[in-house]
């Protein structure tokens, strides 16, 4: 393996783990969509896999956005909106442009910082990703999808479902009501 090779790996790893957080980001905002726009089970699963599904992430982004303002939920989850609009916006431009060139990684104040040209939309871009900042993106993400985006879940089930897991026994087992 060339040197230059070795030297992308680390990137390619921030890279990848990127594109997974963010695919299960995007599972995560339809499913909160579509819980808070459905009344039952049927209807949940008929928006999230026919109708919230197929809409662009831009989309189900917007639909999020607007549930938490109309909700007034930005306080309890400040973070969401900032990391998740950063996180699609790294992965649109990874995960649809052509990597055209790669540069020999540089340190910069102690992180190492990968540059490439990309081509997309009929535009050439140079762009720099801080490694250390990417990796940052990537563990804030994972905090929004596997701890707010649950949260905003339960907040987005029709009520009736909050009532019934509400219910336990003494031992703390739930109960059906």
């Amino acid at each position: 393996m060339s040197s230059h090779a070795a030297n992308e790996l680390p990137f390619a790893h921030a890279r990848s783990r990127l594109l997974d957080v963010a695919l299960r980001a995007e599972l995560a905002v339809t499913d909160v969509v579509s819980a808070y726009l459905g009344q039952d089970v049927l209807r949940i699963v008929y928006l999230r896999d026919e109708v919230i599904g197929p809409l662009s992430v831009n989309q189900r982004l917007k639909f999020l956005f607007d549930i938490m303002d109309r909700e007034d939920w930005h306080d309890d989850f400040p973070c969401v909106r900032p990391v998740l609009s950063r996180v699609f916006e790294r992965r649109n431009w990874l995960a649809h442009s052509m990597a055209w060139d790669f540069r020999e990684p540089v340190k910069e104040d102690g992180d190492w910082v990968f540059s490439r040209s990309s081509y997309r939309r009929s535009n050439w871009k140079d762009e720099d990703f801080p490694l250390g900042r990417l990796r940052e993106l990537v563990r804030l993400a994972q905090v929004i999808v596997r701890i707010d985006l649950d949260a905003l879940w339960i907040r987005s089930v029709p009520e009736s479902w909050r009532l019934d897991a509400a219910v336990a026994d003494e031992d703390g087992q739930p109960q059906t009501v």
